[in-house]
């Protein structure tokens, strides 16, 4: 592409008038040049459109500019969640936005097969379940704890429940096997974060500031092959743990942080437990080490509860750092990031054309991820190779309208209002994005030879 020149040049001026008549011209020969040349800047679609979909190039001549077409997506609806569950004991936790998931998910005429990616302690399997005499549901969960709850669902509701021990990533090629092939699904649930039961219950990963539970965080059980978070930190070096906390913790004093963590490492300080790695990081804030009292152990539990979603809460003037390490640490033993890319596709694969997905996410990491895709934005593509920023719908081909070249359809966003952030403090960052798959793109590729 030719480089946008201009004979432009600057002269001495008599005024200020004259000064800003002269950039005016300037600025619009500018656009001009610009709105020549930019069709040749945008990228391959990354997404395939419809042959049919691409629209008259006589949009450019009706007086409007060239960005017009890319304005037409409606914006998205914003409301905010205000119920305030009656039982708070039983739905202090798991279960935010049951009932706007169920009523949004389950088809309007009927029946169906709901896959739901988090089962947990089953609350949103069992709401649409309830909703719904007819609709059937496929259950997912790594945590193999969660067997229990799924059993007690079955006999519940027979013969309509199917529970499956499993990753995000295997989810494609495990619905084959039971027969479940692409484009059969009529919606969709996936409730990121923790469950309530993995942040208090023993055995459960160690998630909370326990003294005694080993430190491990992975979803899926102590049996499983995969590094526990220990040897996590007993192998990496100072600038991967860095990297992580910064990027995984959103944690500004990630540098710090590492550097404490590997230097306790060099001085044969075993960190066994999710109270040793607070315990330092209370140190490196300027707490004394002084062994906690029963009480403050409790409220310091209740702190790591409340921000473990998010690793922001601020109790006293202390700001939770320890809460957004785990987190970070938590992710990148469970591989979380990749997960819920992978889900988001695996799901697309599977849905029928135009069939409701509703996603809850707890953090700006999860929140940002869901949000790209739901947008249209291409995560996987590389930076623009012209040095600006890659523009929206810059892989839109063409005068292609938007709309036809993004794999989802956004719908609604749901926020928590005021009045249940300060009674559920640890639902103050979830969100619930909803959006119907667009049945004419289809990502490029979701699993290799599938």
């Amino acid at each position: 592409m030719a480089r946008l020149t201009s004979t432009f040049t600057l002269w001495p001026h008599r005024n200020l008038l004259q000064f800003q008549q002269q950039l005016s011209v300037f600025a619009h020969q500018q656009t001009l040049l610009r709105n020549r040349n930019f069709h040749n800047c945008l990228r391959s679609a990354s997404f395939p459109c419809k042959p049919n979909s691409f629209n008259s190039h006589n949009i450019l001549n009706d007086g409007s500019s060239f960005s017009s077409p890319f304005n037409q997506v409606r914006k998205l609806k914003v409301d905010r969640y205000d119920h305030v569950p009656e039982d708070e004991e039983k739905h202090c936790w798991d279960g935010i936005y049951a009932e706007q998931i169920s009523d949004f998910v389950i088809p309007k005429q009927g029946g169906g097969i709901i896959l739901d990616l988090t089962f947990g302690s089953g609350k949103h399997t069992e709401k649409i379940l309830s909703a719904d005499p007819n609709v059937r549901v496929i259950a997912i969960d790594r945590d193999p704890q969660c067997e229990e709850d799924a059993a007690r669902l079955k006999t519940k509701f027979p013969r309509r429940l199917c529970f499956l021990n499993i990753k995000f990533s295997d989810t494609v090629e495990a619905l084959y096997n039971i027969g479940v092939n692409a484009g059969t699904l009529s919606g969709a649930v996936l409730d990121a974060g923790l469950s309530h039961a993995q942040l208090t219950v023993p055995g459960r990963g160690g998630f909370f500031n326990s003294t005694t539970e080993p430190l491990d965080f992975r979803m899926s059980g102590r049996h499983s092959q995969e590094p526990s978070a220990k040897d996590i930190l007993n192998h990496i070096d100072e600038d991967s743990l860095y990297q992580v906390i910064k990027i995984y913790g959103q944690n500004k004093k990630a540098r710090k942080i590492s550097q404490a963590i590997i230097q306790a490492r060099y001085d044969l300080q075993d960190i066994k437990t999710p109270g040793d790695l607070n315990l330092l990081i209370k140190i490196l804030e300027g707490f004394d080490d002084e062994t906690p009292t029963p009480v403050e152990d409790q409220q310091q539990q209740e702190v790591l509860e409340e921000s473990l979603h998010d690793g922001t809460t601020s109790v006293a003037g202390f700001h939770s750092s320890a809460a957004s390490t785990i987190r970070a640490l938590r992710i990148l033993v469970n591989n979380e990031v990749n997960e819920l890319d992978c889900a988001i596709k695996c799901v697309h694969r599977l849905l029928l054309p135009d069939a409701p997905f509703a996603v809850v996410t707890y953090n700006v990491l999860e929140d940002t991820i869901v949000k790209r895709h739901f947008a249209g934005v291409d995560v996987d593509a590389s930076v623009s190779t012209i040095g600006c920023p890659q523009h929206r719908y810059a892989k839109t081909l063409g005068f292609a309208d938007p709309r036809e070249c993004k794999p989802w359809t956004p719908q609604f966003k749901l926020v928590p209002s005021y009045q249940m952030t300060q009674n559920f403090s640890h639902w103050k960052h979830a969100k619930l994005r909803t959006a119907t798959k667009n049945g004419g793109v289809a990502y490029e590729q979701v699993l290799e030879g599938v």
